[in-house]
């Protein structure tokens, strides 16, 4: 397996589930979760998407790519390039390397909700998804100490960068006062 496709379908359904997802958040603010149709999705997956409206827009999103797909189906990595993001973010999560988000599922539940939207919709495409799965962890598990080193390294430096930056603010607030009171 290739991380990084000979075409861009990967990077193209990346981008386009980003703007399809807040497409999603705009149709569900005007119309309502409950206007769109959710073909063949259960009646428990369309109650969790009625009580979350970032599993809502994340399925909106996946099923715009799945449309794009049925029009372009040689762009099999079209609806991956989604997973995929969630699924790496979900191990930095699970490392520690970023944080659990508060206001969003975790990426690991998003990466989830995806894959079963795709099982229901497209078996054979899941089947592949899941051959693509297992080669990212395999990578994940031969690089993922490098990669947190690395993280962890930039999190230092960029907590140093934030100290410096609170000292100069600090003096600059110092100086801007004794310049007011008409001291250097």
């Amino acid at each position: 397996m290739f991380l990084i496709p000979e075409d861009f379908s990967m990077l193209d359904g990346m981008e386009k589930f980003i703007i399809s997802h807040e497409m999603g958040h705009a149709f569900f603010s005007q119309y309502g979760i409950a206007a769109w149709p959710y073909e063949s999705l259960s009646h428990q997956k369309k109650e969790l998407i009625s009580t979350d409206e970032e599993i809502g827009a994340d399925t909106f999103a996946i099923h715009t790519l799945r449309h794009i797909y049925i029009k372009h189906n040689d762009q099999k990595r079209l609806m991956w390039g989604a997973c995929m993001f969630f699924l790496v973010f979900s191990l930095f999560e699970k490392e520690g390397l970023i944080s659990i988000p508060t206001n969003h599922p975790s990426s690991k539940d998003r990466y989830h909700y995806l894959m079963d939207y795709i099982h229901d919709v497209d078996s054979a495409l899941y089947e592949q998804y899941l051959r693509y799965e297992k080669g990212v962890l395999g990578f994940w598990v031969a690089v993922h100490d490098t990669v947190k080193k690395s993280v962890l390294r930039y999190k230092k430096k960029r907590q140093n960068y934030l100290a410096e930056l609170g000292q100069i603010e600090t003096y600059a607030k110092h100086y801007l006062r004794c310049s007011e009171e008409g001291e250097e």
